[in-house]
């Protein structure tokens, strides 16, 4: 079972980004564990399918945060509500 598509990594939940990939590595745990094979009966694309919508959720209900690289768009943070 060391041919997992998400690597273990430390995250910080707060970010929206690392906590997706939180979500899709826990969403891969749990269809290796029903026996799917990466790459064979899922891919990448499946995982963030998947985590999408868990993370919508928590980003609409202000318990992620989502910061910008300078120079990146939008140029500055925005309000959300």
């Amino acid at each position: 079972m060391s041919d997992r598509l998400i690597p273990e990594a430390h995250r910080d939940l707060s970010a929206i980004g690392d906590f997706m990939m939180e979500i899709a590595r826990n969403i891969e745990d749990g269809l290796r564990h029903s026996g799917a094979v990466p790459k064979k009966d899922y891919g990448y694309i499946d995982l963030c399918k998947r985590a999408l919508p868990v993370v919508v959720e928590m980003w609409k209900q202000g318990s992620l945060e989502h910061t910008f690289e300078p120079g990146s768009f939008p140029p500055q943070k925005t309000n959300r509500s």
